[in-house]
């Protein structure tokens, strides 16, 4: 890659290149005209002079292609001031050394000056440059030429003037790729982070209720052996669960129900020794709501089950609003749960609740314990 395009952003790479390749191919074309240079160039001159002349205008035209067009589209400072310099003094040395056939070139100057410096110096430049073309050949006696040359001044007026309205285009194309290439990295991301937060929830989760319930096998190993199977081979089925979850998430597909995270959340309470107060049915919950609804219960769930040491969990649907709340650790607590202070869990649930534009409040209850309520206005 080269040296002026390494270390961009993909967009105003990708936008370069593309500028480059479009700058050479047109600008390529029209160097055709420098070919007003060697008529003059190999009439009168010697082989030395000769092999000077076109040494120099070697040079102008790898400047115009090669590097020109770096500095054009405003990726590197340095090539865009010196460029134009140079191809200016490229220009001087040839008319004073070799002949009246380097007239041709300062058109190329005036649009390096107009693609690389701003209206307020390349507008004065050119200028300047135009009324000298018109005016000062006729005093050149060896060149032979009388009058005003308008055929050479009014050129460069008119490509100078089309160059500045290629150059604000080309300067709304690079804008355009870096906004495509900005849209890609905030979609990648946000996918990222939706991966991110889906995982967490739903590890989090099942395993809580894993380790519940494999404490809950191991207690009544030596008591009831047959509840103790019964538990572990739930442990086994939630684990399979998990991990048809993980796989539908990383792919996109996997939608959480309000019905079956409460009578989750009643297997996984009970496990936990938790009574649980549930609602006995969904049908108060609009549609669009029961699958943030469904990530509330879960949430605040697996925080009881986690952090509060809770006895008594109470769910409250009332439309377009829910309510987890827990008798677990309040005011005594050293910390509040990990999930209610700021983890994972509750960014990613207001995030969510943001998006059909509810609100998440979570904090002790005045009585003790811990409440999570989320509520959509319509």
């Amino acid at each position: 890659m080269n040296p002026a395009i390494r270390g961009l952003p993909v967009g105003q790479a990708q936008g370069k290149r593309i500028g480059i390749r479009r700058w050479r191919l047109v600008a390529g074309i029209f160097l055709v005209y420098i070919g007003y240079a060697f008529p003059d160039l190999f009439r009168s001159h010697t082989p030395l002079t000769v092999a000077f002349g076109l040494l120099l205008l070697t040079f102008f035209v790898g400047l115009y292609i090669g590097l020109l067009p770096y500095g054009m589209f405003g990726f590197n400072r340095a090539i865009a001031r010196w460029v134009p310099l140079s191809m200016l003094g490229t220009t001087c040395l040839y008319l004073a050394v070799i002949d009246r056939g380097g007239l041709i070139l300062p058109i190329y100057v005036c649009i390096a000056f107009v693609v690389c410096y701003p209206p307020r110096v390349s507008l004065p430049f050119v200028i300047v440059v135009a009324v000298a073309v018109v005016q000062l050949p006729q005093y050149v006696e060896h060149w032979d030429m009388a009058g005003f040359q308008w055929g050479l001044g009014l050129p460069i007026l008119a490509t100078s003037i089309g160059m500045y309205f290629i150059r604000v285009n080309a300067g709304n194309q690079i804008a355009l790729y870096q906004a495509r290439a900005e849209i890609e990295r905030l979609a990648a991301e946000q996918e990222r982070m939706r991966i991110a937060r889906d995982l967490h929830d739903l590890l989090g989760h099942a395993l809580t209720t894993v380790v519940v319930k494999a404490e809950l096998a191991a207690r009544l190993a030596t008591i009831d052996p047959q509840r103790a199977a019964a538990e572990m081979s739930e442990v086994a089925d939630l684990a399979r669960q998990g991990l048809d979850d993980v796989r539908a998430t990383v792919s996109g597909y996997r939608e959480v129900s309000l019905v079956n995270e409460l009578a989750t959340a009643r297997e996984v309470l009970r496990a936990a020794g938790i009574h649980a107060e549930l609602p006995a049915s969904t049908e108060s919950v609009p549609g669009e709501l029961r699958e943030l609804f469904g990530w509330v219960v879960r949430e605040g769930v697996t925080n009881a089950v986690r952090h509060s040491r809770a006895a008594h969990l109470r769910i409250t649907l009332r439309g377009r609003g829910i309510a987890v709340e827990d008798d677990g650790v309040g005011a005594n607590s050293p910390a509040p749960p990990t999930g209610m202070s700021g983890g994972n869990g509750l960014p990613g649930l207001r995030e969510r609740a943001a998006a059909l534009g509810g609100m998440v409040t979570a904090g002790r209850t005045a009585g003790g314990g811990w409440s999570l309520t989320v509520d959509v206005p319509k």
